[in-house]
């Protein structure tokens, strides 16, 4: 069964929907990390499987992370020409 939720966006602010997705990958790296966890050692195939997803979900976090350390660059960036 799945732990981790889903928060329709009701913010079209792409900085809230950015930190909506990151949270909801954090809870599915950890959901798999678990599953890995568990098959390790007794389910060779399910273990690689959630391995593989888990590799996934972490570039997916990874993606996120920079995407926002963008927007926060570009800001500074901003708000240095503004002045």
């Amino acid at each position: 069964l799945s732990r981790c939720s889903y928060d329709e966006p009701s913010d079209p602010y792409i900085e809230v929907i950015l930190e909506q997705n990151l949270r909801g990958e954090r809870c599915a790296i950890q959901r798999y990390q678990e599953i890995a966890d568990f098959t390790r050692g007794k389910d060779y195939t399910t273990h690689q499987m959630a391995v593989s997803i888990l590799n996934d979900e972490i570039e997916h976090e990874n993606d996120i992370e920079d995407w926002m350390n963008d927007i926060r660059r570009m800001k500074e960036e901003f708000r240095k020409i503004r002045l």
